[in-house]
Formats: C-alpha cells, structure tokens, sequence
C-alpha cells in the first residue's frame, strides 16, 4: 500500500458501514425485532392459549367461557344473556389483539436472547401478564372474580413461554 492510499484505519466508520461490501459485516444478523415473527407467534400463542383454556375446562378446571365472560361484560359491555355471535367475535378480536400487542412487547424483550433464555423470561412475562390482569380487573371491574385459578395462571405461563419460543424459531428462519 503507498503512502498516498488511505489505509483502512483511516476511513471513516460510518463510509464503511454504508459500503455494500462491508455492511453485512458491520451490522449484526437479528438485530432488530422480526415484526413478522411477532406477529406470527401472538397468533399461535393465542390459540394455544385458547386451546389450553378449553382443555382445561373439559378437565373440571373452570368453564370455557371464564375469561371469555369477563371480556363480554367488561370490555365489550354485554351482559350474559346477550351471549351472540357478535359478542363471541368481538371476545376472539380481544384477545387475538391482546395476543398480538403483548407478543409484541416480548418479542422486543426477547429478541436478542438465546432460545431457552428466551422462553424462560417468556414464561416469566406470563406470570406478569396474569398478575396485570388480576390487578386490573379487581381495579376496574370489581364485580369479576379471575384470581386463584392455577390452571389460568399456567395457561399464562405457557402462553408466554409458547409466545417467545415461535417468535425464536420463526426469527431465526428470517435470519437464514
């Protein structure tokens, strides 16, 4: 190299970083959060959970329409006897929205952990999840009773730690 050539040293980073050539080595694989991988995981956390809910209540722990009710009455505004197909629809888009948006807060939380670290502090934000809703509603709707039931909490916990686990696998065969 002659004196006349800039070494690679001298060059500033930020020319190396938006030369193509160096980019891919200036910038590391998985980042940034997979908006799509979020999206794909709160789906399929949400019918695991959904799925855990309805075997648990085939098992005598609760009925399937528990949270389903709290959800109606609260959110939706319906009392029990208006149970319709519009009240069932609306209950589905609350909690796939739910789904979606806490998927997506632990998917940034997540995203740049390794798997088993991953689904351990996803199981650990469905804890959190469970003890949010507690709170919230004995805050808001006073009148619904949701706490103490162990299977619920474990539907959380899973729902958590099922939530990051997708998000992992699918980020991964993004990053490929």
């Amino acid at each position: 190299m002659s004196s006349a050539q800039a070494s690679s040293s001298d060059v500033p980073v930020a020319t190396i970083a938006s030369n193509p050539e160096t980019a891919e080595t200036t910038t590391s694989p998985g980042s940034n959060m997979s908006l799509s991988s979020a999206l794909i995981a709160g789906l399929g956390a949400g019918v695991v959970f959904l799925a855990l809910e309805l075997l648990a209540s085939s098992l005598g722990a609760g009925t399937p329409m528990g949270p389903a009710r709290a959800t109606i009455k609260d959110v939706i505004g319906l009392s029990p006897g208006q149970y319709t197909m519009g009240g069932l629809l609306g209950t589905l888009g609350v909690h796939f929205g739910l789904a979606l948006l806490t998927t997506m807060v632990l998917a940034r939380i997540v995203h740049a952990w390794k798997t088993y670290m991953a689904v351990i502090l996803g199981g650990a934000f469905g804890g959190f999840l469970y003890t949010a809703n507690v709170v919230l509603t004995w805050t808001i709707a006073a009148g619904v009773t949701i706490g103490g039931n162990l299977s619920l909490i474990a539907n959380y916990v899973i729902f958590g730690a099922t939530a990051a686990a997708i998000y992992k696998y699918w980020q991964h065969r993004d990053d490929a």
